[in-house]
């Protein structure tokens, strides 16, 4: 009898199925750690293609334009393997996990090859965690996390191998028990998290919908007629459990009533839990945690641990602890209050749910709308109208740091456990933001090609279009001013312009001195200086003797000191000789601001009218004042009387000697004083002078006249002495100037000193050059 297409090609399929499973074990024997994907591609090319591929589709009778039959066929033929490989190998053989794995293998690589369909590899494995254990479905699980890369392949959310995973890790969860099997629950969770894109709706409660299972516990009249339990204990049993419904039902607690009544039983709880760290380190040999950390290092106290540690962490969690989900039992909460873990569970729960509290003050709600403003999105989350009061906001920011306090203190890894823990809260303050916007997608499209090739037009153009020159050339005006500049040739370094001669330096200044006369005088000053300083530094170069003599011309300008511009004569042959000259060193280093010329007073006491036969006052001079003081007599002086005898011949003769020594004494002081006007204060201390001297002189001429009385021979009673009649001179009045006059005078004067210097100065230069 003929075999019908179906048959042979079931023949053919199985043929292939056991040569490339002998090829396996062929290679696995020979190299252990030989990797049987890598392999694959090549024994499907040899095996299975002649009977599985699209050109052999007319060898089964598959006429082009109908349904490929073959895919079902082999689905059947490897459903029936996987089952004769459970049936013949019990569940405790290891041999029977390896021989899964590798039909596992096949089909992935069948599936990859599109001789499948893309839900078979998922649904075989769906329907082997049926027929197994919880444990072997452990094993099972692993061999699916290691290839998830490649069963994930192609797979599109809501349909297709999607729908099939979703439904085989919810199935698996309904098996698994949250008390016992707790690590396994979170590796199927963490499959599909990495499965499935973040914007898939299956994972996202986007109602906020929360499990209000009851919790149940003994009543209060049940507690209250135990009497093996304390007073202490049996209200603390019923704060404890009468807050554990508010954890479940977080919206309950935006009522007033109930959100008091969560207050205090939290105070009491913490207050609790405060007690027994407090007592866990006073077990531990620390009074305090302060002291246990810094003071008694000696003590074997558990610190946390270095990074090199963390697996050491990890594997311990791993292990299968057991975590019972509530026991409500009277008895045993004193047991738990002891434990560690259930202790760090609570004050997790405590964290999650200050958070989602915060979420509703008025402050967060802002914060959360601007955030989504900013980026163009609306909030679409629907979440209860309920504000926390700010005072309600302070309480839980005071008790979540006291919360995070106390999970620091407790060991073992307090610290690196609650760094951990506020990372995961606050990723989860971000996912609260993105599910509030309606969980758009984090996945941008792919850009179409049209798109692509406009921009890269419009990229190509932009770049072969000169850019507009940036204002410094080379980056920053430092570098620009440094290399910016064009290349100086020989040309250019002989056409530029030479220092400037020193003489043509002082010409200029002397004449725009001369045309700004009318302009401030120290302005002036700085136009003088500066030319001389300008002058000093060229020569400084050819000619540095010439500098000592310009500032000795310059000081000798300033002190009065006469100068011979002539280079060749001494600076000192300029100097006088006589004892009179070396008598007034000391005034010539006196500073230019404090000389006063000196000003003949005499002609102010000659310019009044005096009568004929009227003796005359003789002008007073510092040699007059100062003889005056040591001998009235020197100082009187009576002129148109004619001696009565030899005496009074005599007294004349010395009164015009000692006049004639008092002219000598003012010529010699009017030769050495330097020329110029008197300053008006001195003026005034000058004219108080000439009034005492003028008194004294009174005075002095009446005391010469009684002494030359009582010296001469009794007179003839025919020529009685004459009268001598001194008029008071009264000194003229002068207007006192004003310090802004004074200071104007000083600074004219250094300027007339300066235009002084540079004409003396440019003389000597002009000398040396020559």
């Amino acid at each position: 009898m003929a075999m019908t297409h179906f048959e042979r090609f079931k023949e053919h399929g199985q043929t292939a199925l056991h040569q490339i499973l002998q090829k396996i074990q062929t290679s696995r024997s020979d190299d252990p750690s030989t990797k049987i994907s890598s392999l694959l591609p090549a024994w499907m090319s040899t095996d299975m293609t002649p009977c599985c591929s699209a050109e052999a589709a007319q060898d089964f009778g598959i006429l082009p334009g109908k349904i490929d039959w073959r895919k079902n066929a082999m689905e059947y033929i490897l459903r029936n393997h996987l089952l004769d490989i459970v049936k013949q190998h019990p569940e405790s053989d290891p041999v029977r996990f390896t021989l899964l794995f590798d039909v596992l293998e096949i089909i992935i690589a069948l599936e990859s090859n599109q001789y499948v369909e893309p839900v078979i590899p998922f649904t075989f494995i769906e329907e082997l965690l049926d027929v197994h254990s919880l444990t072997s479905c452990q094993s099972i699980f692993e061999f699916v996390e290691s290839k998830r890369q490649e069963l994930t392949v192609g797979m599109v959310p809501n349909r297709g191998k999607a729908l099939v995973v979703l439904r085989l890790c919810n199935e698996m969860l309904r098996r698994l028990s949250k008390e016992t099997n707790t690590v396994f629950c979170g590796r199927i969770m963490m499959f599909l998290a990495n499965s499935f894109p973040l914007t898939e709706r299956s994972g996202v409660n986007l109602r906020g919908e929360f499990n209000a299972e009851p919790v149940h516990y003994h009543d209060e009249e049940a507690i209250d007629t135990d009497a093996s339990l304390t007073d202490e204990q049996k209200s603390f049993y019923k704060t404890f459990w009468a807050t554990r419904k508010f954890f479940s039902n977080p919206p309950s607690l935006l009522s007033d009533q109930y959100f008091e009544e969560w207050k205090k039983g939290t105070q009491i709880i913490l207050d609790k839990f405060q007690q027994i760290a407090d007592s866990d380190l006073e077990v531990a040999g620390a009074k305090s945690f302060q002291v246990a950390g810094q003071k008694r290092a000696s003590v074997a106290m558990e610190t946390d641990p270095p990074d090199s540690k963390v697996q050491d962490l990890l594997d311990e969690i791993n292990n299968d602890y057991l975590f019972p989900r509530l026991l409500t039992s009277p008895h045993l909460l004193e047991l738990q209050m002891e434990d560690v873990r259930f202790r760090r569970n609570v004050m997790l729960q405590f964290l999650v749910l200050f958070q989602y509290l915060h979420g509703f003050s008025e402050d967060e709600k802002q914060k959360t709308k601007d955030l989504l403003s900013a980026r163009g999105q609306k909030v679409t989350l629907v979440t209860p109208t309920y504000i926390v009061s700010e005072e309600n906001v302070q309480w839980m920011n005071e008790k979540e740091s006291e919360v995070t306090n106390l999970m620091r203190r407790t060991k073992p890894h307090g610290t690196m456990y609650t760094d951990i823990i506020l990372t995961v809260l606050k990723h989860e303050r971000n996912m609260i933001i993105w599910k509030s916007s309606g969980c758009p997608a984090f996945e941008k499209p792919p850009l179409d090609i049209q798109m692509l090739k406009d921009a890269r037009e419009t990229r190509w153009k932009r770049l072969k279009t000169v850019p507009p020159g940036y204002r410094f050339q080379y980056g920053n005006v430092e570098m620009t001013n440094m290399y910016g500049k064009p290349k100086e040739t020989l040309k250019s370094l002989l056409s530029r312009r030479s220092v400037p001669e020193p003489v043509a330096i002082l010409d200029r200044a002397l004449q725009q001195l001369e045309l700004e006369e009318d302009t401030d005088p120290d302005i002036r000053f700085n136009i003088a200086n500066g030319a001389l300083f300008q002058a000093t530094r060229i020569l400084f170069r050819s000619h540095a003797s010439i500098i000592p003599k310009i500032y000795e011309i310059k000081h000798n300008v300033y002190y009065g000191v006469t100068i011979d511009p002539t280079p060749t004569a001494s600076v000192s042959s300029s100097e006088p000789e006589d004892e009179d000259m070396d008598d007034n060193d000391d005034k010539k280093d006196m500073d230019v601001d404090d000389e006063e010329p000196s000003q003949d007073v005499s002609t102010s006491d000659t310019a009044t009218p005096q009568e004929p036969g009227t003796p005359q006052a003789k002008p007073d001079t510092p040699q007059n004042a100062d003889h005056a003081t040591e001998s009235p007599q020197d100082n009187d002086t009576v002129q148109g009387d004619t001696p009565m005898d030899g005496e009074d011949t005599e007294f004349t003769q010395d009164a015009q000697d000692a006049e004639d020594e008092g002219e000598v004494g003012r010529n010699g002081t009017d030769t050495q004083e330097h020329e110029g006007e008197i300053e008006p204060e001195h003026v005034d201390e000058d004219q108080d002078n000439k009034d005492d001297d003028v008194e004294e002189t009174d005075a002095s001429s009446r005391r010469t006249a009684s002494s030359a009385s009582s010296r001469s021979p009794s007179p003839k009673p025919d020529h009685p002495p004459p009268t001598i009649h001194i008029p008071r001179v009264s000194p003229p009045k002068k207007t006192v100037p004003t310090p802004q006059e004074i200071a104007q005078g000083l600074a004219q004067k250094h300027v007339d000193n300066e235009i002084k210097v540079l004409d003396l100065v440019r003389k000597l230069i002009m000398d040396e050059l020559q």
